[in-house]
């Protein structure tokens, strides 16, 4: 098809097709039975808590009182170190009414619970499953939280318990891979027609913030392609890319998957994890082709390549995200990259003394730095310093707090390398050699 002809198609049907993916995005299932319920969700966890294998934590507790847990699960029996597996977080159900990945990750829990095969994948990783994000709207079946905020877009202000509860994983574990599961409203011609737009079983997106170290976004484009991508493909569903608009196989127009930090993916992303957004598609109107059992099933291929395709390649993850930590601290940004911003990114930030900044920063696991008779000096010079960008920068669409940029505050090295909670230990060779390769591609390297 010739450009002139695919733009003039795109653009007599791109109108018709955004108004279908509105109404189908809001549209998802009514809640059916067969759901797990935050009772189910529980009861499955604790019945897996006596496998000496698994570990359930406590992350907190929804508006209505709803606890949140996370399963830690891995073999105790494994030669390797646990402080050398790689960490695995799986994230499901942050809205509530898209709860195809819930029964999934259960389903998960039981088979490592109970089969070889999968035991296999966690000789030299620990996996973090987290089955129900939002129990709130769950039990509401909507996207929201109770109070009718979405938590996926709160993961830099952490102003929700849901966002707060998934965020401490972060702040306990070092995250090697993670993934966040949801679903979408399909709409719009598919096979044979050239128009695509919502229309694939499965649609993933990796981070597109641009402060994303470049071995965090190289692992996390690897895992989608090598691992995710193909295997759901071997199993007969078609994979797309979120968000895009692609017109006889190119892509003409991005209409969601931003850059916005306040997304957990690119949240997970700027933590130096290798994060992913994994959707299933799910009809307006449902029909034999997309029904749930389907859908769960979709999610379950994910899952299940994920924790084969890292546990073939756990030295490989482990080192993108040490890489992505030296690079950051060793190479920091110059320039702050967000969608279209691109901005001066110095080296310390001062912010006024308030202790609502103060307490963001510390849950986001980041030390808010000096106190001087004019606010704080913050320098950014640490392993997670594109976060800390999304966090202080002024041109950061999430920005916490008025902050200006200042010259870094006179101190102590040893002192500042402490209270960043960094490690001046020199990094293990192969480590440093591909931060060091990596560092002239930092944030602008990705693939089409």
């Amino acid at each position: 098809m010739l450009p002139t002809v695919r733009t003039l198609l795109f653009a007599l049907l791109v109108p018709l097709l955004l108004i279908g993916t509105a109404q189908a995005a809001s549209s998802l299932d009514e809640h059916p039975d067969h759901w797990p319920t935050h009772e189910d969700v529980q009861q499955a966890l604790d019945e897996a808590h006596d496998h000496s294998w698994v570990t359930v934590h406590t992350l907190g507790y929804s508006n209505e009182d709803r606890i949140i847990r996370v399963a830690e699960i891995t073999d105790p029996n494994a030669s390797m170190p646990i402080e050398e597996r790689a960490v695995t977080y799986l994230l499901t159900q942050q809205h509530g009414n898209e709860p195809a990945a819930t029964p999934a990750a259960l389903d998960l829990i039981n088979d490592i619970t109970n089969e070889e095969r999968i035991q296999e994948t966690l000789t030299n990783q620990i996996l973090l499953i987290l089955p129900m994000a939002n129990p709130d709207g769950s039990d509401a079946f909507q996207r929201t939280n109770a109070d009718g905020i979405d938590p996926n877009r709160d993961h830099i202000k952490l102003e929700t318990p849901e966002a707060q509860a998934m965020h401490k994983v972060f702040t306990t574990w070092d995250v090697d891979v993670f993934l966040d599961h949801h679903e979408y409203g399909g709409t719009g011609p598919g096979n044979p027609a050239p128009v695509h737009i919502h229309d694939y079983d499965l649609t993933l997106l990796y981070p597109r913030h641009g402060n994303v170290p470049a071995p965090t976004l190289d692992a996390a484009q690897d895992l989608m392609y090598e691992g995710i991508w193909e295997a759901a493909e071997q199993e007969g569903y078609s994979v797309g890319y979120f968000g895009e608009i692609r017109v006889g196989g190119e892509t003409v127009e991005r209409i969601a998957g931003g850059a916005d930090p306040g997304i957990a993916r690119n949240h997970g992303g700027l933590h130096n994890a290798a994060s992913l957004l994994i959707e299933s598609r799910v009809d307006a109107h449902p029909n034999p082709f997309h029904d749930g059992e389907r859908r769960i099933h979709i999610h379950a291929v994910v899952m299940e390549s994920t924790l084969e395709h890292v546990h073939e390649n756990h030295e490989y993850y482990t080192s993108a995200r040490q890489a992505s930590q030296h690079l950051a601290s060793t190479f920091p940004d110059d320039t702050y990259h967000e969608g279209d911003t691109q901005a001066p990114f110095h080296d310390a930030y001062r912010f006024p003394n308030a202790t609502n900044t103060w307490e963001t920063l510390q849950a986001h696991g980041i030390h808010p730095g000096t106190e001087t008779t004019h606010g704080i000096v913050h320098e950014t010079g640490h392993t997670l310093h594109g976060h800390a960008g999304a966090l202080l920068h002024p041109e950061s669409s999430r920005a916490i707090t008025t902050a200006a940029p200042t010259e870094p505050h006179a101190t102590d090295p040893d002192e500042a390398i402490n209270a960043l909670g960094t490690d001046d230990t020199p990094l293990p060779p192969i480590i440093a050699l591909i931060a060091l390769l990596s560092a002239p591609f930092l944030t602008r390297h990705h693939r089409p």
